[in-house]
Order: C-alpha cells, then sequence, then structure tokens
C-alpha cells in the first residue's frame, strides 16, 4: 500500500486521496494512540512528525512545484492545502474535532506548522512566542537588557485563524529554501542543509511590507474569483 499522494488534489476536504485516508486507518506509525505520559506523547508525536514530513510534505510540495518556476514569481500552493493537511494531522492523531478554521482549540495547527516547510519562517514567531509581563503591565527585561519572551499556548482557536491567514497571505508565496534536486527544507533535514550552505542559507527572503497590505487591509488573490479582503 502505498502511503504517498498521487499527482491529484492530495486532501481537498470534500474529496480524499483514498491512499491517505487508509495510510491514517492502517499505518502503525498513525494508528498508535497518543500515550498520557508527557514524555511518551512527545516521543511519539515527534516520530508521527518526521514521518509526516518525509513522506506527505515532501509529496504534495513535488506535486504543487512541477513544472512551475521556484523564484517565488507564482504561488505554488492552493489555498486548501493547509486545510487539508490539517484535516490529514487530525486523522492521524484521531482527533475528533472540527475542521473549521478558527473554531478549534485543540492546538494542532503548530505541529502542522513546526512538521512543514514554514517551521521557523519569521511571520510566525509571535504566534508562537509572547512577551513576558511584569506585575506592572511592562515587558520584562533579563540582565542584558533583553525582552524576555516565553512559549505561547497553542490551544486557541483565533491563533489557529492567524496562522491559517497568513500563510495563505503571505508565507504560501515565499520562495522556500530548496535542495538542488528541487525539494523543500523541512526540520528533520535542515541542520544537513545548513551544514552543506552555510548559515545563511537558512535565512527567509521577506516580502516588501506593502506586498500584503494596501491602506490598511489585508488582500488576497482568490484564484478565478479575484482580490478579497481579509478581515482580522
Amino acid at each position: 500500500m502505498s502511503t504517498q499522494p498521487g499527482p491529484q488534489q492530495p486532501q481537498y476536504p470534500p474529496e480524499l486521496d483514498e491512499n491517505w485516508v487508509i495510510a491514517s486507518r492502517e499505518v502503525l506509525i498513525f494508528t498508535h494512540q497518543v500515550p498520557e505520559s508527557d514524555d511518551e506523547k512527545m516521543r511519539l508525536l515527534n516520530k508521527k512528525s518526521e514521518h509526516f514530513q518525509f513522506y506527505f510534505w515532501t509529496a504534495l510540495d513535488r506535486a504543487r512545484r512541477l513544472n512551475k518556476p521556484l523564484d517565488g514569481s507564482v504561488r505554488l500552493w492552493e489555498h486548501h492545502d493547509l486545510l487539508g493537511m490539517l484535516l490529514w494531522w487530525r486523522k492521524c492523531t484521531r482527533s475528533l474535532t472540527t475542521t473549521d478554521i478558527g473554531e478549534s482549540n485543540d492546538g494542532l495547527w503548530k505541529d502542522l506548522l513546526m512538521s512543514s516547510p514554514w517551521f521557523d519562517c519569521p511571520i510566525f514567531h509571535d504566534l508562537l512566542w509572547e512577551v513576558v509581563m511584569g506585575c506592572d503591565g511592562l515587558p520584562q527585561t533579563d540582565t542584558n537588557g533583553k525582552v524576555m519572551v516565553k512559549k505561547r499556548n497553542p490551544k486557541s482557536a483565533a491563533l489557529e485563524k492567524k496562522f491559517f491567514d497568513r500563510w495563505w497571505l503571505t508565507a504560501s508565496r515565499l520562495p522556500l529554501r530548496r535542495f538542488e534536486n528541487g525539494d523543500a527544507v523541512l526540520p528533520i533535514t535542515a541542520r544537513y542543509y545548513q551544514a552543506q550552505y552555510g548559515t545563511a542559507s537558512m535565512e527567509w527572503h521577506m516580502p516588501p511590507t506593502d506586498w500584503v497590505e494596501r491602506d490598511g487591509d489585508l488582500w488576497v488573490d482568490v484564484d478565478e474569483c479575484g482580490p478579497e479582503i481579509l478581515a482580522f
């Protein structure tokens, strides 16, 4: 049984790819229940993430970039790609929560992000980290005067919605870091990529600030539907 998608839409919610659905039900790495122990839970989630990266993100990226330029001049991704991948994550973790964006507090959007080619993209930094505030309501600083931050609790429907909006508006249009064969850099291959091409190769080439902003509104090009304003 193949656990890799074909050239068809792999996880378009109304038409789920049969191989992917079967894999979520029968492939051992996905059928294991997540244990209660924190240590065991993290080990299993990490294994799931590695498998997810190696087979599914890689396969989806290869399908999306086929016969297209990789310089960021065209968008390689489709709007439903990320929703489909989140739906896939939920199937593989036996989550029974809703798949509507911005309605779930399960925090799986963070697991999805941290398995993806955008795992360290700066536009998501404030969704993962928050400033530590003191009793006086001001940001706390360390001994060097640097503002202190802490990991943000990802279990928020509002954060999930912000993540999806930012991905579609900006991240999905950024040129990804790639190996010579075209494969995108993922968390499991990032160290090797950096060792091969140097620290500077890991930098993101961010767009100008007005790329997705116009008079204070955020715009997105919807395929075949013209531009729409997305409110936050």
